[in-house]
């Protein structure tokens, strides 16, 4: 059990622009630049664990998605371009014209219709995505949404915890699951529009054209994880023009939390050797 440092509640300094709260950590000199995509109901907080990480060696940009965080709740958001537009209007502010995107989950399948619908990514790192569910695990998910709806975004917390994380560290780190309770209960409509197109986005991505992705992808999961499955990250990786996979032993769902010293050694290897 790796030992990281995770409080979605703690309020680093961030900066606002168009509805879209993001934090810059600016290299040395000329840096590679990554943006990080996160999941579903989570905040820019879930990479603070990567930022010491990987400052010597880039820029680093978080932000939080509409409707999470501190950005914006827009109501009228209904698909995966939507948040797409919200990275364009980031990294156009930030005068960004090459950089590379590290997704986890929803945030996963966002920059992979960012990579196949534009031509500005050096590299894509995908964490723990889903691809191609079945008709079971797709009337799963779509079963959670509706009882979120009804019951509220927290009724799954419990559960997801057991999902997302393995037991040592549920035991060990309490913290940690505290401060995700807490961050579910503050969640509200835009975490369930964010759901809803996490519950749908089978049909969404298959808008997207795979082929169209130009840049070196990374392809990561854990082989513990239940709902994005190995099976599901090798034929993405196999869909993909120029892509590998890597299947971490142990790791579940929430690895990027968990985990998020191997998972930024197996990104930086990734992005170092592909430039």
């Amino acid at each position: 059990m790796e030992n990281t440092a995770y409080n979605p509640l703690l309020q680093h300094p961030v900066q606002v622009h168009q509805g879209t709260a993001y934090n810059c950590v600016k290299g040395s000199g000329h840096a590679p630049v990554i943006l990080f995509v996160h999941g579903v109901g989570l905040d820019q907080s879930l990479w603070h664990p990567w930022l010491n990480r990987l400052a010597a060696d880039f820029s680093l940009i978080t932000f939080d998605l509409f409707g999470h965080g501190q950005s914006e709740d827009r109501s009228g958001l209904s698909s995966i371009e939507d948040f797409d537009k919200q990275i364009d209007e980031l990294v156009d502010f930030l005068c960004i014209d090459r950089f590379a995107i590290v997704g986890f989950s929803l945030g996963a399948l966002i920059s992979l219709a960012y990579a196949s619908t534009r031509s500005t990514l050096s590299h894509l790192v995908l964490l723990h995505p889903v691809y191609r569910r079945s008709q079971d695990q797709l009337r799963q998910v779509q079963d959670r949404l509706k009882t979120a709806r009804e019951q509220g975004p927290d009724v799954y917390i419990e559960t997801a915890l057991k999902r997302w994380f393995t037991e040592p560290y549920r035991h060990v780190r309490k913290d940690v699951m505290d401060d995700l309770r807490e961050l579910f209960r503050r969640n509200g409509d835009g975490y369930l529009r964010a759901y809803r197109l996490f519950a749908e986005t089978d049909r969404e991505i298959c808008a997207y054209s795979m082929c169209q992705v130009k840049c070196p992808v990374l392809v990561i999961t854990g082989s513990d994880d239940a709902g994005s499955t190995p099976a599901m990250s090798e034929q993405l990786a196999q869909d993909l023009p120029c892509a590998q996979h890597v299947i971490n032993s142990g790791h579940r769902h929430m690895a990027p939390l968990e985990f998020a010293e191997t998972l930024c050694e197996q990104t930086r290897s990734f992005l170092i050797e592909k430039s």
